[in-house]
């Protein structure tokens, strides 16, 4: 990846933490929402296209008592994962509740594919989300996640690495193969590695 590319990449990232983590979390702790939150969004991105189809091969499984699920789901998202909650990160914007939110948070996150679960456990994401609730800190960070986009375009180049840190859905169909080989290598090897904002 370029280094502009990757500077630019940073700064976006780094800019949202410190909005919405600034007073709930020192600087260096950061990275342990940040992180699987990036990676759950460019997951969110890649599966809304086929959010439907998931939904109703996971109803037809069910109806026919099949526990086998998973070759059948991952073939309805078109990829090696999928989500069977019934939300996208956006939906769970406008709960009226922290208590929803949570509940609902947790839901979506349960909904992942197993491959997926491995890499939240390896993150130790939900060992922060009590922490995130409390603050009222969960729904301003989902609210960034899926909606915020940046006032610049990032500086032209390859889609490899770190680009599943983008945001913006736009990109979802040209990163989603290095998007599943960096997550799976969070997954290996448990590493929670956020790129210097200096």
């Amino acid at each position: 990846m370029e280094q502009s590319h990757l500077n630019w990449l940073t700064n976006f990232i780094w800019n949202i933490a410190d909005d919405v983590l600034r007073d709930v979390f020192v600087r260096g702790k950061y990275r342990d929402v940040i992180l699987p939150m990036t990676v759950l969004r460019r997951l969110d991105a890649v599966l809304e296209p086929t959010k439907q189809a998931v939904l109703e091969m996971k109803a037809a499984l069910d109806k026919e008592k099949i526990t086998n699920q998973d070759d059948a789901l991952r073939a309805a998202s078109g990829q090696a994962f999928y989500n069977t909650s019934p939300f996208l990160l956006r939906d769970l914007k406008s709960r009226k509740t922290q208590q929803t939110l949570k509940d609902d948070f947790i839901a979506y996150l349960d909904g992942f594919s197993p491959n997926v679960q491995d890499i939240i456990k390896n993150f130790e994401f939900r060992n922060q989300i009590s922490k995130l609730v409390e603050s009222d800190g969960l729904g301003q960070l989902i609210e960034s996640s899926s909606t915020r986009t940046s006032t610049s375009a990032p500086p032209s180049g390859s889609c490899q690495g770190w680009t599943i840190a983008a945001w913006a859905p736009s990109s979802r169909t040209s990163c989603a193969c290095s998007m599943r080989t960096t997550t799976r290598k969070q997954a290996s090897t448990g590493r929670r590695v956020m790129p210097s904002s200096s």
